[in-house]
């Protein structure tokens, strides 16, 4: 039986057609179809606390045409389930009144441990060569994710500071000044100060999932294009991460944008994710991370 999830997140809607299979005990997707949609729901959401009219119309539209297609594939079942952007904004009826009157279909509100668990699970589904101790990081628009576990999640934090909530916050200029650059990059290290007190340790192999994850692998593959098998399980070291989170931090949107791969609508936030990445593996003592195209939609099939 063919199943889809469907992840609306604060800067993306990400889709997925898979057929689950179970083998030795353990369960596996087979991926017939996943696209992404940039949407930005939670535009404007870290300063009024509620979903832009606009942003609701697109985002809707979006999740209305992917779950289309995904009738289309033959999904007999078909999840919707929402994240940061939908557990900040007081609206938020109106985008899941939005959604059923153009699909049928209802949206699940992820708590932060519901949307951290799927992270881990879609990580792990996509890494099961993985052994030993596992730290995922779930970089999104409006909240990062951080699980620690083996097989299964033992501990998980989310931390309010997602690229386009931090963006919204503390970037005004283009290029960034250098102060609101430094005021940023503090406003991260203080979230994380707080994770490293909760977080189990010791962490041997971190996986990150994500739009910021997998542009920054692109961006150092060279590749103009999203290719799934060319960045999945690709290693990126921490030292490349924070070369590329000084690079685009000073180059201006229309630079940004101008590189292989760099969205509209991850152009502007794109460096403040690369930083939080840089500055979670920092805190970890981490060198590396492997790369995951799997991720929340995923784990949402594994329920």
């Amino acid at each position: 039986m063919l199943r889809a999830a469907i992840d609306v997140g604060t800067n993306s809607v990400l889709a997925l057609v898979a057929e689950l299979d179970e083998q030795a005990g353990r369960r596996q997707l087979r991926v017939r179809w996943e696209e992404e949609v940039l949407t930005r729901l939670g535009e404007g959401v870290a300063e009024t606390g509620f979903l832009a009219p606009q942003a609701v119309r697109r985002t809707a539209e979006a999740v209305a045409s992917l779950a289309g297609h995904c009738r289309k594939l033959g999904a007999e079942d078909i999840v919707i389930a929402a994240t940061s952007a939908a557990r900040d904004a007081g609206n938020f009826e109106v985008f899941r009144q939005a959604v059923y009157e153009r699909t049928g279909l209802p949206v699940r509100v992820l708590s932060g441990q519901e949307e951290a668990y799927a992270a881990f699970r879609g990580a792990r589904a996509g890494h099961p060569e993985v052994d030993g101790s596992c730290l995922v990081i779930d970089v999104g628009g409006g909240s990062t994710e951080l699980v620690y576990g083996h097989d299964e999640p033992r501990s998980w934090t989310s931390l309010n500071i997602g690229s386009v909530r931090l963006k919204e916050q503390w970037l005004r200029h283009d290029p960034f000044t250098a102060e609101e650059w430094t005021q940023l990059c503090h406003r991260i290290q203080q979230a994380l100060l707080s994770a490293l007190w909760e977080m189990p340790r010791p962490v041997e192999v971190a996986i990150g999932v994500g739009g910021t994850v997998t542009t920054l692998a692109m961006l150092e593959a060279g590749l103009p294009r999203y290719e799934a098998q060319q960045i999945h399980g690709m290693p990126l070291a921490a030292r490349s991460i924070e070369a590329w989170a000084s690079k685009l931090a000073q180059m201006t949107y229309k630079e940004r944008t101008g590189l292989p791969g760099v969205a509209p609508l991850r152009g502007d936030v794109l460096p403040v994710g690369a930083q939080i990445l840089a500055e979670t593996l920092r805190a970890f003592g981490l060198q590396s991370l492997l790369v995951s195209t799997f991720g929340i939609r995923h784990g949402l099939l594994l329920e």
